[in-house]
């Protein structure tokens, strides 16, 4: 555990937000908000057929050209790459991708009751856009980018199979460039796409100006590596993020005005 977390279970979390983050990520359906546990039976066909899709891609005899501008992989060598491999090692997994629909469905949600827009969410990283599809099925806009073209579009295709390509805007190109050209007002960025402590410190600092009000940044993979342990250490010192919850590998930060300085490592038992 890294210096200034704490660990704990969703259950002993005492802050009202946090524990509604906890809750909907970790915790059984009987804990979790009625609206969004009545929302996954009517969206119980969606999920099976982004699994389906999935089971599929990792049967698949394809294979892509991938041009990597992240870390590089510790699954494969050279550009040449099975789409099943892909499947296999490089995407969320379905508990993961499950976690952030109930989270994204909740605060959706809760905007929408209150009078609000729809949430926007932009992921850095699509890969073969399973998660993609995810995110989508949570009622949220979103925005995904990456640095292949080949792989942009064989998630495409996916989204078209699963009837998503209007729901998703798709780009392609490096991310310093895109974040360069947008506007931002992101209620969460997923950074799921250059592993790298040094690119990961440059994208979060430029996010501070970039997301929406009350809006938050999930980092992935922060103990994947060295230079990622680094980076996260960095960010649990910066003052500005001062609501933390490491989960499954993965960071939150958040940024909230009057919020009591916390960092938690979320204890895991998916239970569905």
């Amino acid at each position: 555990m890294f210096k200034k977390e704490k660990r704990k279970n969703w259950r002993s979390v005492q802050s009202p937000f946090i524990f509604d983050l906890a809750r909907h990520l970790e915790a059984g359906s009987r804990y979790v908000d009625e609206r969004v546990v009545t929302d996954e039976v009517a969206f119980d066909r969606v999920f099976r057929d982004i699994e389906k899709l999935r089971a599929d891609l990792k049967r698949s005899k394809e294979s892509i050209a991938v041009e990597d501008y992240g870390a590089g992989s510790r699954v494969f060598k050279g550009n040449a790459r099975k789409v099943s491999k892909i499947a296999k090692h490089v995407l969320q997994g379905k508990s993961v991708a499950r976690s952030l629909w109930k989270v994204l469905r909740y605060w959706g949600i809760n905007t929408a009751t209150e009078g609000g827009r729809k949430l926007n969410v932009l992921e850095m990283g699509t890969s073969l856009g399973i998660t993609t599809a995810y995110l989508s099925a949570s009622g949220c806009h979103v925005e995904t980018w990456e640095g292949c073209q080949n792989t942009t579009d064989l998630a495409r295709r996916n989204w078209k199979e699963l009837g998503l390509e209007e729901n998703i805007v798709s780009k392609v190109g490096k991310f310093e460039g895109l974040l360069k050209s947008s506007s931002g007002g992101w209620d969460m960025v997923f950074l799921d796409g250059h592993h790298d402590g040094e690119a990961t410190l440059i994208y979060v600092e430029q996010m501070k100006s970039k997301l929406g009000k009350g809006g938050c940044v999930l980092v992935d993979d922060v103990t994947w590596s060295k230079g990622m342990k680094m980076a996260w250490r960095t960010l649990l010192d910066d003052p500005y993020w001062n609501v933390t919850v490491r989960w499954r590998g993965k960071g939150w930060l958040f940024h909230i005005d009057g919020a009591v300085e916390q960092h938690i490592a979320l204890s895991c038992v998916f239970k569905f």
